[in-house]
């Protein structure tokens, strides 16, 4: 059976949900490593190892995380490194013991992801790659793929998957919540996901990770939102699925990844 390691940031939990609730329906053996928030930052690469960082309690202040007390910070930090030595029983995790990686989440489709498309009639796509490789290099998601670059370069299969997108919902708040929606009052008429996303697949798969997209069940009509039947049940939460759209996710990344290539253990 083929192992897969996925890890990022909070949104990798709907997918570990949706796997242990169907772990006999999928021909993968799956390994999670989810950072929440500013604890995704504790995860980082030396060659083909991926390490969780010491925790200095240094914090770094993350949007709806800057008032987040210490205490709670240190609590997630605890739970996630206890998961992350749950994966193979060491720190760090040696890369080549899977068959593939999958680097979920990061925040690299901004919120506010329409604005990553509207100079395409301005600039050439050369350029455009460039401008957003200016905007979408501090994010997580193109700092763990530049730090996979040993990895990648021996050989190892590594594919992306952006998170969801802002729940339809979010569309109609009137009032700030915890996931910042109100941003959404500002979204074009036109606004369609998969015109920003194309960008993204670009300048991914530039690094020699394997871009995946979304797919399309989890969008509301137009691609301006993620369906509200896939909202999360916390009812401030508007940025991550439930388990039904979780489970929609995980099955389109299976569906899609070739790990047909031996195991690079060694």
């Amino acid at each position: 059976m083929k192992n897969i390691l996925i890890f990022g940031d909070s949104h990798v939990a709907q997918l570990k949900m949706a796997y242990e609730k169907n772990k006999n329906n999928y021909p993968f053996q799956l390994h999670f490593v989810s950072g929440p928030g500013p604890v995704s930052k504790k995860l980082s690469f030396k060659g083909t190892y991926l390490y969780m960082l010491e925790n200095d309690q240094n914090w770094p202040s993350l949007n709806h995380f800057a008032n987040m007390s210490s205490e709670l910070l240190n609590e997630w930090y605890n739970n996630t490194f206890n998961r992350f030595m749950n994966v193979t029983g060491q720190n760090p995790i040696d890369l080549n013991d899977f068959d593939a990686v999958v680097v979920y989440g990061g925040h690299m489709n901004s919120r506010a992801w329409w604005e990553d498309s509207d100079c395409d009639e301005i600039y050439s796509s050369s350029l455009m790659k460039e401008v957003l490789k200016l905007k979408k290099a501090n994010s997580n998601h193109y700092s763990w793929i530049v730090g996979l670059k040993a990895y990648i370069s021996s050989g190892g299969n590594v594919y992306s998957v952006l998170s969801p997108i802002l729940s339809e919902l979010g569309l109609y708040q009137e009032v700030d919540s915890s996931q910042n929606t109100s941003i959404l009052k500002n979204m074009p008429v036109n606004a369609n996901y998969r015109n920003s996303e194309k960008h993204y697949k670009a300048l991914i798969n530039e690094l020699g990770s394997k871009y995946l997209e979304l797919p399309d069940e989890i969008f509301s009509p137009g691609f301006k939102g993620t369906d509200k039947k896939f909202k999360s049940l916390n009812s401030k939460d508007y940025g991550h699925v439930n388990i039904e759209g979780g489970t929609i996710i995980l099955e389109s990344i299976l569906n899609n990844i070739n790990v047909s290539t031996p195991s690079k253990t060694k």
